[in-house]
């Protein structure tokens, strides 16, 4: 990273390094896929989601035995295995998407095709299957399982659901959310159950790191969809403009058509996928802003979820996070 790492990360350093290490041991397989397996793990990315599930086990107090940094410790393998999900669900998606770059190195499916891509991503869902069977945990099993099926649910309905160009701005702003909980935030959400799981936290402690885990989701998927429009291709690593290709409305372009007093115009640039103008006119509104006002709202509704656990350098972690996700550039 270029930029200086957060501190929250270096609260749970060990267990990342345990977690590089079970996710680099992937590399080390006698495979024919070796090559898009090392090029993928090797081309690194933010390791959130395994960072959830290492500060949400040890936010809980019974997170004794089973969640110390070890060679293969419980907590550690379920991090690792959460990330690797992400990463079998980010090559899927990267083919049905057409995407030519990925944490900003070539695509695999732009280097080896969409077949190779597609076992790839089977490997890592596998591997996933194979790292949380060694937390030793039916529960995390049942998540995990739970989030895949919500994963697959969420990609379908992006794709078959659509609303039409046109449609009530409602429509658009409940299928936006449907798509984030079913898709992004599902994984923020298994992370953070798995951990509860692992840990042997209580009802009430899985129901406050859920609501927790769908805040942080959202605020993911706005502050993406934020640099989609506004941002640099060199910083975030991946091409922009690609929900315009694709015909997708994000929160800006909603909130612009919302705010606009000729639709119609809108609408046309959505329609001709013009995308540098569509940034021009979302730029020109109030969108971006009420972007940023509603996910830092969902940050400290996040924070809130938090309430229930005692004060602790992990709560005040998963409280940074949440600020962290909302002003990041990358």
């Amino acid at each position: 990273m270029s930029m200086p790492v957060p501190w929250f990360y270096h609260l749970v350093a060990a267990h990342m390094q345990n977690v590089e290490k079970l996710l680099s041991a992937t590399i080390a397989e006698e495979t024919v896929l070796h090559p898009p397996l090392r090029h993928i793990i090797q081309s690194g990315g933010k390791r959130l989601r395994p960072l959830l599930t290492l500060l949400c086990g040890r936010l809980q107090g019974a997170c004794v035995a089973t969640c110390l940094p070890s060679d293969g410790d419980e907590l550690s393998c379920a991090a690792a295995a959460i990330e690797a999900l992400h990463t079998a669900s980010l090559l899927h998606d990267d083919i049905l998407d057409k995407a030519e770059w990925r944490r900003g190195a070539a695509a695999v499916n732009k280097v080896w095709g969409n077949e190779v891509a597609m076992l790839t991503g089977d490997y890592f869902y596998a591997t996933a299957v194979e790292l949380l069977a060694r937390a030793n945990n039916v529960e995390a099993i049942r998540i995990f399982a739970a989030a895949a099926k919500c994963l697959c649910q969420g990609e379908a309905a992006e794709l078959m659901e659509r609303p039409a160009y046109g449609a009530p701005i409602s429509d658009w702003f409940d299928r936006y959310f449907m798509v984030i909980e079913k898709k992004t935030a599902a994984l923020f959400i298994a992370a953070c159950e798995i951990a509860s799981a692992v840990a042997g936290g209580t009802a009430q402690d899985r129901q406050s790191l859920h609501s927790y885990g769908l805040c942080l989701g959202t605020i993911l998927q706005i502050s993406d969809d934020i640099l989609d429009l506004t941002g640099e291709t060199g910083k975030i690593g991946k091409k922009l403009g690609m929900d315009v290709q694709q015909g997708v409305l994000t929160l800006p372009v909603i909130y612009a058509l919302e705010e606009s007093n000729d639709t119609a115009v809108l609408w046309q640039i959505l329609d001709n996928r013009d995308y540098p103008a569509l940034g021009k006119t979302v730029r020109a509104s109030q969108a971006i802003a009420r972007c940023y006002a509603f996910a830092h709202k969902k940050a400290e509704e996040a924070c809130a979820a938090l309430l229930s656990f005692p004060d602790s350098d992990y709560r005040r972690a998963l409280c940074d996070l949440a600020a962290y996700l909302v002003a990041r550039e990358k």
